[in-house]
């Protein structure tokens, strides 16, 4: 299922986004979609996240929102999307993250997007990466481009991979 029609799905029988409504992390793996997994588990996440704060989140929580947030970002946008927005304050913790669900290429593939950021990396603070923007030229945005075609290729499952996550560290994922 796409997800346009998913939404659709989901506007016509209710959906479990708003509060009160959570699945729980056993229900979520039962739905059989990774797509609608992983954004079940998104709102899940958000919803703690707006709780309690980013910090109440377990390591695990941590490993699946900023991994949700680059690909979100970089398939809207590319990574010059990705780095201007909040996304962009997880992003040097990100390829640890992709590493840990066994992604390695596309580990390698935001490595390289942050190593050309200017100063050689993105830092986490949004003010001080809009400073820095001025010094994004032309040819890093041609090679962010560069790079956002690799991350389309999609040689690592990340949906598969992080579903696999969530099965081994389910005890750590409270939603």
């Amino acid at each position: 299922m796409g997800l346009l029609k998913w939404f659709r799905k989901k506007e016509k029988i209710g959906s479990s986004q708003f509060p009160g409504e959570r699945l729980s992390i056993d229900k979520i793996l039962e739905l059989g979609n990774t797509t609608e997994m992983i954004i079940e588990l998104s709102y899940g996440i958000s919803d703690k996240i707006s709780r309690a704060g980013f910090d109440s989140l377990s390591h695990a929580e941590k490993v699946l929102y900023r991994i949700y947030w680059l690909e979100t970002e970089v398939n809207n946008g590319g990574f010059d999307q990705y780095f201007f927005n909040t996304s962009g304050n997880y992003a040097i913790d990100t390829p640890e993250d992709l590493e840990e669900i066994g992604a390695h290429h596309t580990a390698q593939i935001v490595r390289d997007a942050i190593s050309i950021f200017p100063g050689g990396s993105p830092p986490r603070s949004r003010d001080d990466r809009d400073k820095l923007y001025d010094l994004v030229t032309d040819e890093v945005r041609d090679k962010w481009y560069e790079l956002d075609l690799k991350f389309y290729e999609y040689q690592d499952p990340l949906e598969t991979l992080q579903i696999g996550y969530v099965t081994n560290n389910k005890d750590e994922i409270n939603v």
